[in-house]
């Protein structure tokens, strides 16, 4: 049996492949905020720098004041902090965040009207097309009774044969529209 208008407009929501696309995309607009409000904290870094060499070949001798580049051992250790204070750039990115969220509510509404409107068309001319049915059905009920009236009418000298034949074109008719 048919169901209501509604259903099959949230049926349609759900299940449509462009309706899971603005979903992911709404998703992604999601983590381009965070990643703009991220932007704007500081980055603390550390680094670690080591290396080392030896040759057996060459004398050890410890010399704080000579380079031996054959046989040495270095570690040093860096630790830093970056920030961007672009205000433009940060305003930037908030406006190119919303922009990006206002195409993603207007693209969803644009293919939720353009797609119900489609789909009411079709469920109305469904609904138009059940009723002909049903009418067509109420026709066919009416002239199988019509026919078996003239039959009996005609049996009982009632009618002349043209009147059947009349009934029967008409009956016939109707059950070849069908």
């Amino acid at each position: 049996s048919l169901k209501k208008l509604s259903y099959y407009l949230s049926l349609m929501k759900r299940s449509r492949t462009e309706f899971k696309a603005l979903k992911y995309m709404k998703k992604s607009i999601f983590y381009m905020k965070k990643v703009a409000k991220i932007s704007r904290y500081p980055i603390f870094f550390v680094g670690l720098k080591g290396d080392f060499s030896y040759t057996d070949m060459r004398e050890d001798f410890h010399n704080p004041y000579v380079n031996d580049d054959y046989n040495y051992s270095n570690v040093g250790v860096g630790i830093g902090v970056r920030w961007r204070f672009s205000l433009a750039k940060n305003k930037y990115l908030d406006s190119e965040v919303k922009v990006k969220e206002r195409e993603n509510l207007l693209m969803i509404e644009k293919a939720f009207r353009g797609l119900a409107i489609s789909l009411r068309l079709a469920y109305y001319k469904l609904l138009k097309d059940l009723k002909k049915v049903e009418i067509a059905k109420n026709s066919y009920r009416i002239a199988r009774r019509w026919l078996i009236s003239a039959k009996a009418d005609y049996d009982a000298n009632l009618i002349k044969s043209k009147e059947l034949i009349e009934a029967y074109k008409g009956y016939l008719r109707l059950k070849k529209s069908l």
